[in-house]
């Protein structure tokens, strides 16, 4: 442990706090973190699975209501179709999905607004009018936009339980060998000049 010499007061390495500090510690910094790494995982999908889509990502790990991941955005409808069904329609079109304006949880399942993009679009890409659809028709279309839904509740699970691995990981992790805080975890300072701080034992075979 060391303190300020201005004043007097006790500073702390990370690994020297108590469990509830390095938590506090760990819920102010863990975001810009989880931000650079959740988009890291985003950004490999954009490159195979949504390769010609613009997904964006909503998302909350304080584990209270409305807490989860959510994909929205403008998604082209093949890289949708091949993503769930492992084929492509023989056009596609964009389906336009909007964000979960009041929490973060994932609404692919559970939201008709979403479901009617999706069916939209397919009737866009393949140019017709549901009341113009024979029964067998609109059951496959039906499977197609069910599918859909499904797989991607699925894959926001997914990067979801991905972000929760990110957090532990930092929640295991060292922090900057050079980084100070104080007994409740607030951050103090970076030690760019040693002799701001004194080890306390030092003082004590001083003394």
């Amino acid at each position: 442990m060391k303190y300020a010499k201005p004043y007097n007061e006790p500073v702390f390495y990370f690994e020297e706090l108590s469990e509830s500090a390095q938590m506090r510690v760990v819920s102010d910094n863990v975001e810009c973190f989880l931000v650079e790494d959740m988009n890291a995982a985003l950004n490999y999908y954009l490159g195979t699975e949504f390769a010609n889509s613009e997904p964006e990502m909503q998302y909350d790990f304080s584990y209270c209501q409305g807490s989860g991941l959510n994909l929205y955005g403008k998604f082209d409808l093949n890289d949708l179709v091949y993503f769930a069904c492992g084929y492509y329609l023989d056009e596609t079109a964009t389906v336009t999905i909007p964000a979960n304006r009041h929490y973060n949880y994932c609404k692919w399942d559970c939201s008709d607004e979403y479901k009617s993009a999706i069916y939209d679009a397919i009737g866009e890409a393949l140019d017709f009018y549901y009341y113009d659809i024979s029964k067998e028709q609109e059951e496959e279309y039906d499977a197609i936009v069910n599918a859909i839904c499904e797989r991607m509740r699925d894959f926001c699970d997914e990067l979801y339980l991905q972000g929760e691995g990110i957090i532990d990981e930092y929640n295991t992790k060292e922090f900057n060998e050079n980084t100070l805080f104080d007994e409740f975890g607030a951050y103090s300072c970076n030690v760019w000049d040693t002799d701001a701080y004194v080890d306390i034992q030092e003082e004590e075979n001083a003394a």
